[in-house]
């Protein structure tokens, strides 16, 4: 859950940690804040940054800071949530569509900006929660339950990351990244472009979860957006 005042760090990249980095170097390196480096690698003490370690930073260096070739594509987001039921009886218990076969998600597709990535019930919705706020929507399913990409698009990043388990990324067209976190398992790798309605991942509760769901969010940009805005109803 991201907490009012959190800088958004955009799904970007991973940098191979030198001897002499420091968590507040590389900050102002990528543009971000120690808090948020530490959030989303997992790190709960400066001191346990390691050199030759991967750590997920923001896509772009800032104008300062000299282009390093170690830096390559794949992902970076903040903490998410554990699965909560929504304070909202109408919200919690939002059934979601069926997902049919590739063709007929396609078509889902061209008719609204996405198709449901998950068969399940939204038990938590986007926006304010609590004292934070929530990026995305959980959608509780049964474990193993196939995760299916939303539209058409390129995967940035498929692996675990921190408390949001197993993770996946896809880019879209206009700039557009869904999210989709605490999978079972990623059926999908890096670089490999999907259709809407392929299954990409299962179902799980890797990272920071407490029962089976999807963490599903939409990004454009820095600027996390509704996902049931566009998605069917």
């Amino acid at each position: 859950m991201a907490t009012p005042g959190d800088a958004t760090v955009v799904p970007g990249s991973t940098y191979e940690v030198q001897p002499g980095d420091t968590l507040w170097s590389l900050s102002r390196r990528f543009g971000t804040t120690v808090e948020n480096l530490m959030a989303l690698n997992g790190i709960n003490s400066p001191q346990a940054m390691r050199s030759g370690v991967p750590l997920v930073v923001p896509r772009e260096e800032g104008p300062s800071a000299p282009k390093s070739p170690q830096i390559a594509a794949s992902g970076s987001l903040q903490k998410t949530a554990t699965v909560t039921k929504a304070n909202n009886p109408e919200s919690s218990n939002k059934s979601l569509r069926p997902q049919g076969s590739q063709a007929h998600a396609a078509k889902n597709a061209a008719r609204y900006r996405f198709v449901w990535p998950v068969k399940g019930t939204v038990n938590s919705r986007f926006g304010r929660r609590g004292g934070g706020r929530h990026d995305g929507i959980d959608i509780g399913a049964r474990q193993g339950a196939p995760v299916v990409a939303a539209a058409d698009g390129k995967v940035l990043f498929a692996a675990n990351r921190g408390g949001y388990g197993n993770l996946i990324l896809i880019r879209h067209a206009d700039g557009i990244i869904t999210v989709y976190a605490h999978n079972q398992s990623n059926t999908v790798r890096q670089g490999q472009k999907v259709r809407a309605g392929q299954t990409i991942g299962r179902v799980g509760k890797t990272g920071r979860a407490t029962g089976p769901h999807l963490h599903f969010e939409v990004r454009r940009g820095v600027k996390a957006e509704n996902p049931l805005r566009h998605l069917p109803p």
